[in-house]
């Protein structure tokens, strides 16, 4: 089979096998390293430099579900608060270990409790939707600002749900994944301009402009790139197990945003959209008004190269025309964050850029682990569907390099939040939070060995 007959077919490799597009296991990289010693490699970081560290450290084995806050030696350090997100991540990451290691021992446990936490505890069983977040018992107290329930934690919570039926096949874990998903359609979508409120409170009133903006959340009332990506890959979860047509057309609709609206024709991603989609944006204000919103209207390489794939998973969901029009787009993010915001040097996706009067400059520096496990995979899954463009192949490799030396604990274990070349001190900063769970580096280094199981050249 070609490699241009082999672009459409393995893009899924969790999901499909193409045997016709399998690597030479001994062919060599421009570095030097065949894809047999990366799949070693990969393989290492994945279990015992990742999943044996998080799991079962994370396990609340008293109230249930998982801890949310782990230092940098995985003991528990902190509120133990939990958020849908985490929670489901960790439902994801463990449905997902349990399929692709079946023998790996534990991990339809760690699955199993999981999902009975977000079934008891996070799931408003008054009003539906799952809290955005809840004590370590699972006692639910109002926010501050009363935004209880967000699109972007009942995305993650179908995600969760989807994985797990896909493992147990339990009908259970799925109605509830339908029931968020008819919970965001009745009080989160927009009928009229599309797309999905982001914040809401307990009632399912979605906070819009025309409400009092908090101190510091400037962003209350846009709509958001963010939960926008991330209800697509909610979708792409779930449709191989409900192929229901109002789900298949919020599945089209979410991607259209944000292949058509959402991304410039440069290859980057606008964050923030008024409800009727107009760009925010600071970029012709003052230079202080400028460098006050930068968290509006900046460019997020981590955002956009992580996009680049998910826009891939998608499009092949739903159909080979979906994918050739969404592949060129795709590509047009994975390249602007190669050529705008990665060290070309040492390796690393810089944390923001901006683009000014005078053209882009990088804003902020760092490294941030979710962007690196993000990067390495899109460059990897690039570098398969391109292979005559080196770049995708050598930036991969560099990519990969940098972990090992910058995000890798190679003491403890696990990855450090960000890179110690810019941020040495987060070396004894928690190791988990509740933003930082086994998601992105998990799926990553899983993703990664399938495809080059399947799909690498």
């Amino acid at each position: 089979m070609t490699t241009t007959a082999c672009k459409f077919l393995y893009l899924l490799p969790i999901l499909l096998l193409w045997a016709g597009c399998t690597p030479d296991p001994e062919e060599k990289t421009d570095q030097g390293m065949t894809n047999e010693q990366l799949r070693q490699e990969l393989t290492f970081a994945l279990n015992e430099q990742l999943l044996d560290k998080w799991y079962p450290a994370i396990i609340d084995k008293e109230q249930g579900g998982y801890l949310s806050d782990l230092d940098y030696k995985w003991e528990p350090n902190g509120p133990q608060n939990k958020s849908i997100v985490t929670q489901a991540r960790h439902l994801w990451v463990t449905s997902k270990v349990a399929m692709f290691y079946p023998d790996k021992p534990g991990y339809r446990a760690y699955a199993d409790q999981g999902y009975a936490f977000l079934r008891d505890k996070m799931w408003d069983h008054e009003m539906d939707g799952f809290f955005y977040t809840v004590d370590r018992s699972g006692e639910w107290k109002s926010g501050e600002n009363d935004a209880d329930k967000w699109a972007y934690g009942n995305a993650f919570a179908i995600f969760g749900l989807a994985a797990y039926y896909k493992l147990t096949g339990s009908e259970e874990a799925l109605d509830l994944a339908k029931k968020t998903f008819m919970w965001l359609e009745k009080y989160s979508h927009d009928p009229v301009n599309q797309g999905y409120y982001p914040f809401l409170n307990r009632e399912g009133k979605a906070f819009g402009r025309d409400l009092p903006v908090p101190a510091g959340q400037p962003q209350l009332g846009y709509k958001d790139q963010n939960p926008t990506i991330h209800l697509l890959e909610a979708f792409a979860e779930l449709y191989p197990v409900w192929e229901d047509s109002l789900l298949r057309a919020r599945f089209e609709e979410t991607l259209v945003t944000i292949r058509d609206t959402i991304t410039r024709p440069e290859g980057y991603m606008n964050l923030y959209f008024t409800p009727d989609w107009k760009e925010v944006s600071y970029k012709d204000s003052s230079a202080e008004s400028r460098e006050k919103h930068y968290n509006i209207d900046h460019v997020s390489f981590g955002h956009d190269i992580e996009t680049g794939f998910l826009l891939l998973e998608a499009a092949e969901l739903l159909g080979e025309n979906w994918y050739n029009e969404t592949l060129p787009v795709a590509k047009k993010l994975v390249d602007h964050s190669l050529e705008k915001g990665f060290d070309h040097e040492i390796g690393g996706v810089y944390e923001q850029g901006y683009y000014f009067p005078e053209g882009m400059k990088i804003v902020d520096e760092r490294k941030n682990w979710w962007a690196q496990a993000e990067g390495f995979h899109s460059l990897l899954l690039f570098s398969t569907i391109f292979p005559e463009e080196k770049s995708y192949r050598e930036g991969m490799l560099l990519e990969w390099d940098y972990i090992k030396k910058y995000l890798i604990d190679q003491t403890y274990g696990g990855w450090y939040s960000f890179g110690t070349d810019h941020s040495p001190e987060t070396i004894t900063r928690n190791k988990a939070n509740v933003w930082k769970s086994a998601y992105h580096d998990g799926r990553s280094l899983m993703y990664s060995l399938k495809l080059l199981e399947t799909g690498g050249h």
